[in-house]
């Protein structure tokens, strides 16, 4: 095999396997729109700032027993005046959130016997949304999403500011978990949501909703931009592949959108925002900024936000190293008092969690 057989194998054969074939349920399926003409969708931002902004993250992680797996999840606000908003859990010393919703989660390795966990421990979660026993024989990373999920649509209802940044889509696809739950989840989520809270998407590569949009407008997006939509397998590789070989430099910071979607009977809108790190180097910060409002105002404002070396605005950052840190003090605390019962991890999880 010479080198151009080989660069057809991988340019045809395996590109179009894992993109027809390799795609799994965790892509976004959500079909989009372009609300205006493609060429009235590519624009500049005109950055602004805004007097206070708050960012609300959440992290989790699961600890396993021979009894059952033990999930934890904390959720953290920051804001660009004061470094941390409130916590929850919260501990000595730390301003808080206002919230008595379940941050431990135990799936029993015997979800059938004996009483439930609310004659044990409160706040907890012993079962889904839907209202099934939690069962440590599905996946930690199940249970975490639905404590996780939960825990952090509640506190979008006590988290208030002028811009309210959500790290990820205001209505998340949760693809490992049931239709049911899911649904449930989002319900809960939309009460919480109004004008001022934006979701902002960092992680654009397994999101198709651009791609959906401009597939639909096919022939205007090669003339255009000068790409053919439908064979790429992600907004991000689409956007990246724009930028680096149709746009000149020097780059600028660019918009396009907004792209129009429906997410439980609510249209959900989308900008996505192109920032180069330096003006003659191909280097993007690819983020999409989720509205219930078609206004570029929040495109706006997280465009003069200052970013992270990964691309990220600083203060959603911020909360997510918080809400780091508060489920790790909690995974101590909580391995540390267990040891102490008589109640060890499982070989697995001692790998991975260091008591100090």
């Amino acid at each position: 095999m010479d080198s151009s057989d080989l660069l057809a194998l991988i340019r045809d054969d395996l590109a179009r396997y894992l993109t027809d074939v390799g795609r799994g349920e965790d892509f976004e399926a959500n079909d989009g729109s372009l609300v205006n003409s493609l060429t009235a969708s590519l624009m500049e931002p005109q950055p602004r700032e805004l007097g206070s902004v708050t960012a609300v993250d959440g992290s989790s992680r699961s600890l396993t027993y021979s009894y059952g797996v033990v999930s934890l999840a904390s959720v953290a606000a920051a804001s660009n005046k004061r470094p941390v908003v409130g916590i929850y859990p919260t501990f000595l010393g730390s301003p808080s959130l206002p919230l008595r919703a379940p941050f431990i989660a135990v799936a029993s390795s015997s979800p059938k016997r004996g009483e439930g966990i609310e004659r044990y421990l409160s706040p907890y979660m012993d079962r889904t949304p839907s209202g099934k026993v939690l069962d440590s024989l599905a996946e930690p990373e199940v249970v975490e999403s639905l404590l996780r999920a939960s825990l952090e649509s509640v506190a979008l209802g006590v988290v208030n500011d002028q811009l309210v940044l959500v790290d990820g889509p205001l209505l998340p696809s949760y693809v490992r978990l049931p239709e049911e739950d899911r649904s449930l989840i989002n319900r809960t989520r939309l009460r919480y949501l109004d004008s001022k809270k934006v979701g902002v998407v960092k992680r654009l590569e397994k999101s198709t909703v651009l791609r959906s949009a401009l597939s639909g407008v096919r022939e205007e997006t090669i003339r255009v931009m000068g790409l053919d939509p439908t064979k790429f397998a992600s907004d991000q590789a689409l956007l990246l592949h724009w930028a680096r070989f149709c746009l000149q430099p020097p780059y600028s910071t660019t918009v396009v959108g907004p792209v129009e979607r429906e997410e439980y009977g609510t249209k959900v809108y989308s900008y996505y925002l192109l920032r180069p790190y330096h003006p003659f180097v191909p280097r993007f910060s690819l983020l999409r900024v989720e509205s219930l409002i078609p206004s570029k105002d929040p495109v706006d404002i997280v465009a003069a936000m200052p970013l992270t070396g990964d691309g990220v605005p600083s203060v959603l950052a911020l909360a997510d190293r918080v809400a780091k840190a508060v489920s790790l003090h909690l995974e101590r605390h909580v391995t540390s008092t267990l040891e102490e019962t008589g109640l060890q991890l499982s070989y697995s999880s001692a790998l991975e969690v260091r008591v100090p």
